[in-house]
């Protein structure tokens, strides 16, 4: 080959290999209740991102579900979802089906929930109508932040280095974030019983019961999944319930310092 030709194949290939695939779909930012919200797949061990696809940001369903407090209903043999939202609404939803059914009535989807790494994905814009939830959209720096309840909902909470940034009277659901934004914790009280919620567990995290370990904690006996974070050394994420005297609560820590994880879960169980 002569050197002239030899140059242009280089020049052409360095470019091509600069400009974006056209498949590429751009990352999309979570922000709730003010804080970056980090989604880890406790299964593949990676943090998952939302994207956008046909001008709609796309958003794990497990994560979009548990962060409006929404059932999930997984039906295999139609590939089908079904929830009910907090304003008693039925909502189906079917992979890679435009159309979803609201109470019955058909509702036409921008971009229909699909599978995406072996994990499904919803378009968010209308899973967070359907919540009732406020949101604003930065397309200029591709972030969505979401308030699920006013200001005048929030607390502070005793739980050192921690302020609390969402919560509600009952204490049903309690979100409690660092002065760093990626750790974040969180309690969910659960009406179910201890049984449901292991399977219920096990099958949202896609996790098998050899995974899980038990430790009793001031006085609560908490089963968990944890890994490492990945995003820091040194930190943690855990998931579990923690189960005392009937009352059952679903545990979240994200990024938690490793030395510390069996002491915050402590402060958020009293």
């Amino acid at each position: 080959m002569h050197l002239k030709k030899m140059a242009l194949v280089l020049s052409l290939t360095t470019i091509l290999a600069l400009v974006p695939s056209f498949g590429e779909e751009a990352t999309v930012e979570l922000v709730v209740d003010g804080n970056h919200h980090v989604m880890i797949d406790a299964e593949q061990g990676r943090e998952m991102k939302a994207f956008i696809h046909n001008s709609r940001t796309m958003a794990p369903l497990k994560f979009v579900f548990d962060l409006f407090d929404l059932d999930l209903n997984w039906n295999g043999a139609d590939r089908s979802v079904t929830t009910t939202t907090g304003d008693g609404k039925t909502v189906v939803l079917k992979i890679d089906d435009p159309i979803a059914l609201v109470d019955g009535v058909e509702v036409t989807l921008d971009a229909p929930p699909m599978i995406k790494d072996n994990r499904t994905y919803v378009p968010l814009k209308y899973v967070m109508d359907w919540a009732g939830v406020t949101y604003e959209w930065d397309g200029e720096n591709r972030v969505v932040s979401l308030d699920r309840l006013s200001k005048s909902a929030m607390t502070d909470a005793a739980i050192e280095g921690y302020t609390l940034t969402f919560g509600d009277p009952e204490g049903n659901r309690t979100y409690v974030h660092g002065q760093d934004d990626s750790r974040q914790l969180s309690r969910r009280k659960e009406a179910k019983t201890e049984a449901q919620v292991k399977l219920d567990f096990l099958s949202a995290n896609n996790l098998v019961e050899d995974k899980l370990k038990t430790q009793e904690i001031s006085g609560w006996q908490v089963t968990y999944f944890q890994h490492n974070s990945g995003l820091d050394i040194g930190y943690k994420n855990t998931i579990g319930y923690a189960v005392k005297n009937s009352v059952i609560y679903m545990i979240e820590l994200i990024n938690v310092e490793d030395v510390k994880w069996q002491q915050t879960i402590a402060d958020l169980l009293k």
